[in-house]
């Protein structure tokens, strides 16, 4: 009688997997048992997770790996970061506004370090030592104002880069110049009507 006695596949080789498309991606794995603690860099857009023998983690190149999917309106964007701990992937959801910042701080030993930054086009980010960083592309934070026309309000920021809106009520008649200010005191230019 011949005994037939199954040949062992390795796990990883018993089914296919078939990771799905995502906006986001982790950027990092993440060791188990006495490698619990350990994490390493891993761009999932193109690489994936995956553990030695003891647990230790590593990055293997050819399938993407884990991430999210960002959803939209029109008035919505958003771009990706991820958790500084564990790599994972997030949507930051930047909607239109009226007003922007105007600066952006650092974090750590830079968290009270500020870079001028027009978030109306740019978004704030930090180097890896947490050095402040604007970086276009993408519109960062801001304050939407209450109003039923442009001529309503205007934009300003406080001294921390902070967005406001300065309410602009109607009145019955306007100045027809504007005046400069500091060493342009003297000048006056005429106001254009809209």
């Amino acid at each position: 009688m011949n005994i037939i006695v199954p040949m062992m596949i390795p796990l990883e080789q018993q089914f296919c997997v078939y990771p799905p498309k995502n906006t986001c991606y982790d950027n990092k794995c993440m060791g188990v048992g006495d490698f619990v603690n350990v994490t390493i860099s891993c761009n999932q857009s193109a690489s994936r997770c995956g553990l030695t023998d003891n647990g230790y983690p590593k990055c293997i190149a050819g399938a993407r790996g884990s991430g999210v999917n960002c959803t939209t309106t029109d008035k919505d964007g958003y771009y990706c970061s991820n958790n500084q701990t564990t790599g994972s992937a997030v949507c930051v959801y930047t909607p239109k506004r009226d007003c922007y910042n105007t600066k952006c701080y650092g974090i750590m030993k830079y968290n009270a370090t500020a870079i001028d930054c027009d978030q109306a086009g740019n978004r704030c980010g930090t180097n890896s030592t947490g050095y402040p960083k604007c970086i276009a592309g993408h519109r960062g934070f801001g304050v939407n104002c209450a109003h039923q026309s442009s001529l309503d309000f205007y934009c300003q920021a406080d001294v921390s880069g902070s967005a406001y809106c300065v309410k602009t009520p109607p009145h019955s008649c306007y100045d027809q110049y504007c005046r400069g200010a500091k060493n342009f005191n003297s000048s006056i230019i005429h106001a254009m009507a809209q």
